[in-house]
């Protein structure tokens, strides 16, 4: 009998030892979400293609990130987008983890003389 009040002495013991350990630990969980630039439907830029104008480009894709004068008098343009998210989580003192994710994504269109002349995705 002796030998199983101590058993249950030290089994109350051990539980109160982890909860005040544990006690001081958080559980941590924070999610940010950052975004920059302007970000492009694949399905809208899929509609630019050989002789559209640029003004039919822009009212579709909206202001592009650089315009940039090429050698022969033409224009690029190029829309960038760049998300990136992070999670950390976990148990503070204990265990922590932290996780980027980083989505990018570049539309370029090359006029000549206010109409495309191609298009590709970089």
């Amino acid at each position: 009998m002796k030998s199983i009040l101590r058993l249950r002495r030290g089994a109350t013991l051990a539980a109160l030892l982890a909860c005040a350990a544990f006690s001081a630990c958080v559980v941590v969980h924070d999610n940010t979400t950052t975004a920059s630039g302007t970000k492009v439907a694949p399905d809208a830029f899929a509609q630019i293609g050989p002789g559209k104008s640029q003004a039919f480009v822009a009212g579709l894709l909206g202001e592009p990130s650089t315009k940039v004068k090429t050698d022969g008098g033409g224009e690029r343009w190029k829309w960038r987008y760049v998300e990136t998210k992070k999670t950390t989580s976990g148990f503070i003192f204990v265990f922590m983890n932290k996780e980027e994710t980083k989505v990018e994504q570049t539309y370029c269109v090359e006029f000549a003389d206010g109409v495309v002349t191609r298009t590709w995705k970089e």
